[in-house]
């Protein structure tokens, strides 16, 4: 600032509250559906839930034998509904928790390998292969990174995407009289 200025200075103090980052809204990774070990999960939970409110007449040990439909429950069957889907949302939530933490400590350890390994000046023949796998296992993981992304971009441009529109709904139409199938062929019949 020079000091024969024609301007008056301004001092201007901000006082910016930080807005602390609460939980998300969740959802359902449908990922963890090829999971095993999750499928597993959600089939114990099921079972601990049938055997918790099941009347006390079952035996405990049995109850997995009866067919679902003739078990008889203490509570009605939407508070039995609720309480289930409320036990698998939660075990979900904290499976996927878990699974993500395990990946990223994955990802984080074979970042470190890899650089330790590429560092290295004269690597032998065991060294090299050793890498090109940690490197095709850490393109996997990223790639899987990328898929979840590119999904959950999908999901949000449907949820706050622009509205469908009279070019939508005629290029919609224009595509179902491609896909129209106005007449079987036979190899018997002469042909149109």
């Amino acid at each position: 600032m020079s000091y024969r200025s024609d301007h008056s200075p301004v001092v201007l103090n901000l006082k910016l509250n930080t807005v602390e980052k609460g939980k998300a809204l969740w959802k359902f990774n449908t990922s963890l559906l090829k999971d095993k070990r999750y499928i597993n999960l959600v089939k114990e939970t099921i079972n601990n839930i049938k055997c918790q409110y099941a009347i006390p007449v079952y035996k405990i040990n049995a109850i997995h034998n009866i067919d679902n439909k003739d078990i008889q429950f203490i509570i009605n069957d939407e508070e039995f509904l609720d309480i289930l889907l409320m036990e698998i949302r939660a075990k979900s939530m904290s499976y996927s928790i878990d699974k993500s933490k395990d990946q990223q400590k994955i990802e984080v350890n074979l970042i470190q390998a890899i650089t330790t390994l590429e560092q290295k000046t004269n690597l032998s023949i065991e060294q090299t292969n050793s890498l090109e796998i940690k490197q095709k296992q850490l393109s996997e993981i990223r790639n899987t990174k990328m898929w979840g992304n590119l999904i959950r971009s999908r999901a949000q441009w449907v949820e706050q995407g622009e509205k469908p529109s009279k070019y939508f709904f005629k290029l919609e139409s224009r595509n179902y009289y491609s896909k129209l199938v106005t007449y079987l062929e036979d190899d018997d019949l002469p042909r149109r």
